[in-house]
């Protein structure tokens, strides 16, 4: 049983090792900020600082503004104006988010709350399991030589701090949820001169250019942001 804990501290040690070498990366080489380019019939607005375009179709006025990222995805927010004669509907399913022509999931509403849950529970259990661990004494009446007491004695300090930072994992995901559950757009059905959106869910973008379409009905809004 010891033998499969200290296996199983170890594997969770390299896990985290890992993790932080991938943040660590990210931290050192952060994305460069892409700026709206609104195309000659549409707008720019600013809103707290945020660069929005505008852009009217016939029966729908759409604006996009690239917002921070949660996670491991990226997030724009899109808001729709209905100035039509008739309702339609909006959802994340019409908007469609590309960079070098190589399109990028956008994913809805359900399928990130799905995720986050994923993430906070097992991120959770996750923390528990190295808890215990971390409380585990050493068998009584076993001999230990100093490095092997060393070595379980850094294992255990190591398993302490990873429970913790998986503990405050959880607890992101978790203020993920209830910030999704308030601002994520979701499908509703628009009624004329009514106006809603949300935020969109999309994959990690890479460097560069990104290209955004709002199909709205029979409009059609494209969108671009880059350096």
């Amino acid at each position: 049983m010891n033998a499969f804990i200290h296996t199983t501290i170890r594997k969770h040690i390299v896990l985290a090792i890992s993790a932080a070498a991938t943040a660590l990366a990210c931290a050192s080489a952060p994305m460069p900020v892409l700026s709206a380019k609104p195309g000659p019939s549409q707008q720019l607005l600013y809103e707290d600082g945020a660069e929005k375009i505008v852009s009217m179709g016939s029966g729908s006025i759409v604006a996009v503004s690239m917002a921070e990222p949660m996670g491991d995805r990226s997030t724009f927010v899109v808001s729709v104006a209905n100035h039509s004669e008739s309702p339609f509907l909006i959802a994340p399913e019409m908007v469609s988010v590309s960079q070098f022509g190589h399109s990028l999931k956008v994913f809805s509403y359900e399928e990130v709350k799905k995720l986050e849950e994923k993430q906070a529970q097992s991120a959770r259990m996750t923390s528990m399991a190295l808890g215990m661990m971390s409380s585990i004494a050493p068998m009584a009446g076993v001999p230990m030589t100093p490095l092997q007491t060393s070595l379980q004695a850094t294992q255990r300090q190591v398993a302490t701090a990873v429970s913790a930072n998986m503990s405050r994992d959880a607890s992101t995901h978790e203020l993920n949820l209830k910030e999704l559950s308030k601002t994520a757009l979701k499908r509703n059905t628009l009624f004329p001169q009514d106006m809603n959106g949300g935020v969109v869910y999309t994959e990690k973008l890479g460097p560069g250019p990104v290209s955004i379409h709002v199909q709205v009905g029979s409009d059609s809004h494209d969108f671009q942001f880059a350096l």
